[in-house]
């Protein structure tokens, strides 16, 4: 009776270690791709201050520039701690860790967005403030998609935001375009989550 504890202890462990090798892999993916995905995110948010730049909303750009710097910053280091210190930590808390990191990457774009699309009068600037968020949002797929927490965690807080301020803006102003185009982002956002 031992011996059938013991193997059957053994052979649980055993189906277990795919699943972390598993893990290990998607980890480790994921580190592999911050590196570019930092640079597209820095110089995205650059040209988005440069294009969008005003007087009366100028320095709420530059605190979300700030903002998104200071997360790609973790982003960074979480990576090259991953890389020096890979052994250290379970793969599951390094998988945490860069969700995390995506989530707040995610909520920087998303509420950033969603403040300068509720607070702009022109349509095509909204649109091209969704489009953008929702190209991120799509975007984010191909670094994050070795591990699918970290993928919500960027997807959900990246087009929240600006779905919400486009349905109330729609609603409000009784605008058929934004109601339509609200829409459209209302579907893509819940075709990236379930992706």
């Amino acid at each position: 009776m031992r011996t059938d504890t013991l193997t059957t202890s053994s052979q649980r462990t055993n189906q277990r270690l795919p699943s972390v090798r598993a893990l290990d892999e998607q980890v480790r993916s994921l580190m592999d791709a911050i590196p570019e995905a930092c640079v597209v995110i820095i110089v995205t948010a650059i040209l988005i201050v440069y294009l969008l730049w005003s007087r009366d909303r100028g320095l709420l750009l530059l605190f979300w520039l700030v903002g998104v710097l200071l997360v790609q910053g973790w982003r960074f280091l979480l990576m090259r701690s991953y890389r020096e210190n890979a052994g250290s930590k379970e793969s599951l808390t390094w998988a945490k860790l860069v969700a995390w990191n995506s989530f707040l990457s995610g909520g920087m774009w998303g509420v950033g967005g969603a403040i300068i699309f509720a607070s702009s009068p022109n349509p095509l600037e909204q649109a091209f403030i969704a489009i953008l968020l929702m190209g991120l949002g799509a975007g984010a797929i191909t670094v994050t998609i070795f591990y699918l927490p970290a993928n919500r965690a960027f997807v959900l807080p990246v087009t929240a935001p600006v779905v919400v301020a486009g349905v109330w803006q729609a609603f409000t102003h009784f605008d058929t375009a934004r109601g339509i185009y609200s829409l459209m982002a209302v579907l893509f956002a819940i075709y990236l989550l379930f992706i």
